[in-house]
């Protein structure tokens, strides 16, 4: 036998490594208090809703809706609408990160049955 590891011997460390990096840097995001869940979440609703009406009018009307158009068509000031979806697009980033440690502990629920942990994490 070989003194030397094969390729494949040495995938699970790194694999496990790169597993451990993750873990340790998902644990540095600070959970989200109940209040902040609700302000992000109203966030992304109203981020939800006019991304909804976008598509609406656009497929209703066969066109590319210009931002100021949107904003007319929504009652609000072009500002308002770049605000709404600016504050939207960052509360849901947010809410993401600070899930990703629910994520891994309901990976873990399912690594013996014969799946990959990172594989359920990247799913989750």
């Amino acid at each position: 036998m070989s003194s030397t590891k094969s390729m494949t011997d040495r995938q699970p460390r790194y694999h496990g490594d790169a597993i451990r990096a993750y873990l340790h840097e998902i644990g540095r995001v600070p959970l989200l208090t109940h209040e902040e869940e609700i302000s992000f979440g109203k966030q992304v609703q109203q981020m939800m809703q006019l991304q909804e009406l976008k598509e609406k009018l656009q497929q209703e009307q066969a066109i590319s809706l210009s931002d100021a158009d949107w904003a007319v068509r929504a009652e609000i000031s072009a500002s308002d609408l770049q605000r709404i979806l600016q504050q939207g697009a960052v509360a849901k980033k947010r809410m993401i990160e600070a899930n990703l440690r629910l994520v891994v502990a309901i990976a873990k629920k399912y690594q013996k049955r014969n799946l990959e942990f990172v594989d359920l994490i990247q799913e989750g």
